[in-house]
């Protein structure tokens, strides 16, 4: 069971509204793990709350854009059972296509952004020294909270991520994964992209899953935006545009399509981690990846 906020983590976030360091209370600092505790803005004097081992940082963020406030009020709802929808085999084929380029996690202090209830997170905090797991529902964050063992130096903060900020330098590896087409404008994509070069130290690189527009979605003239039946926004994307928005703060080591729906091997049912892994290398296969993964570092 998660132990609570690593008190160590504190440091590594910024007061949403300043920009300013958040200072704990002397008793609150001596501990290692935080269940419930008050933080402080040592320069805005903005409160912040640490409740059931989640530091709350929506208070002090800007005004939300309607489709932001819908996705939170969806992800709340529907917590539990997109825990189980995503505990499907469907949904496990993404993770060692994924984890692959995170295989050395060892002494790194790690950020995801968009954790849910922890597909990767649970993954992730095995491995790294230290993990930051941000996401926007406080419900999805207390699902988590029971699937982490104890002791592990993680800490989770409910906020915007297109909003909070961190400190600068700080981390050896961002990760996140299908949020980024859940962000309403390529405004507040560019803002998130920003604030995640800031975060990482040099050399420090940013692995990125989102929805790719694939032949399938492309031959049936399906639409690259819009809302799920929750009211979640989404918007598919093309290689040519995540260059676009990637290149000013990193560079791209790799940008291809994965997680291939092809339909008569889909039918038959073999959907195994090795057949996955298998269809990331086959190039023709490309073009039916539902998700495009981006692996980049950031620019000096």
């Amino acid at each position: 069971m998660y132990s609570g906020f690593a008190s160590a983590l504190i440091k590594q976030i910024k007061c949403a509204h300043d920009s300013g360091d958040l200072a704990l209370s002397r008793k609150a600092a001596e501990q290692a793990f935080i269940i419930d505790a008050d933080l402080v803005c040592v320069s805005c004097r903005r409160e912040y709350r640490i409740s059931e081992g989640i530091l709350d940082m929506m208070d002090g963020m800007p005004h939300l854009a309607r489709e932001v406030r819908q996705e939170i009020t969806a992800r709340d709802e529907e917590a539990q059972t997109y825990d189980s929808f995503t505990s499907q085999d469907w949904f496990k084929l993404e993770i060692p296509s994924t984890m692959e380029h995170l295989s050395d996690l060892r002494g790194k202090a790690a950020v995801e952004f968009g954790s849910g209830t922890g597909r990767f997170t649970t993954e992730i905090v095995e491995q790294a020294r230290s993990l930051l797991a941000v996401d926007l529902s406080r419900e999805s964050l207390l699902v988590l909270s029971g699937k982490v063992p104890e002791g592990r130096c993680l800490g989770l903060v409910q906020a915007d991520v297109t909003s909070m900020k961190l400190q600068s330098d700080e981390f050896d590896i961002a990760v996140s994964t299908q949020v980024l087409e859940h962000i309403p404008t390529r405004e507040l994509r560019l803002k998130f992209l920003e604030m995640v070069r800031k975060s990482l130290a040099p050399g420090g690189f940013f692995l990125c899953t989102a929805y790719y527009q694939d032949m399938r979605r492309r031959l049936k003239l399906q639409p690259r935006e819009g809302f799920h039946d929750s009211g979640v926004f989404f918007h598919y994307f093309n290689r040519r545009e995540l260059r676009q928005d990637f290149s000013p703060g990193f560079l791209i080591s790799e940008l291809r399509p994965f997680l291939f729906h092809v339909p008569l091997i889909w039918r038959l049912e073999l959907k195994h981690h090795w057949l996955t892994v298998l269809f990331d290398k086959i190039p023709f296969l490309k073009e039916f990846g539902s998700l495009v993964l981006a692996k980049c570092v950031k620019r000096a």
